[in-house]
């Protein structure tokens, strides 16, 4: 990597792991919307509302230490005071039609029941 003078500094960040405590993050414009994301572990707070403008960078994939170094290099100057998401974006499926609700036998038997059937909702 070609480092000079390399060493191992003590550290004590006064807590014995990370945690996420909160991360929450709205789209703005062109529209607007609830951000689904991860907080990269380590990554420090901010000093309250962060906006900017979002860049999606997408690293190669299973990269050697050069490409990768490349990669990184072609980037300089353009990331300052931007909000940057790393990786490919994934699709989340939505469907609007509920979940199928689990009925007790005993009610399926009843409502289909061709000698004893359950009487209409419609009838009084």
């Amino acid at each position: 990597m070609g480092l000079a003078n390399a060493r191992l500094e003590p550290w004590d960040f006064g807590h014995p792991g990370w945690v996420n405590e909160r991360f929450s993050g709205f789209i703005v414009a062109p529209v607007e919307g609830t951000l689904t994301a991860e907080v990269v572990a380590w990554t420090p707070g901010t000093q309250g509302t962060v906006t900017g403008t979002a860049v999606l960078v997408t690293p190669p994939d299973r990269p050697t230490a050069e490409e990768l170094t490349s990669w990184a290099e072609s980037l300089k100057g353009q990331l300052g005071g931007k909000i940057v998401l790393v990786g490919k974006p994934t699709t989340v499926s939505v469907s609007f039609n509920p979940s199928a609700k689990r009925r007790e036998d005993a009610d399926i038997r009843a409502q289909y029941d061709p000698v004893n059937p359950a009487p209409s909702p419609f009838e009084r």
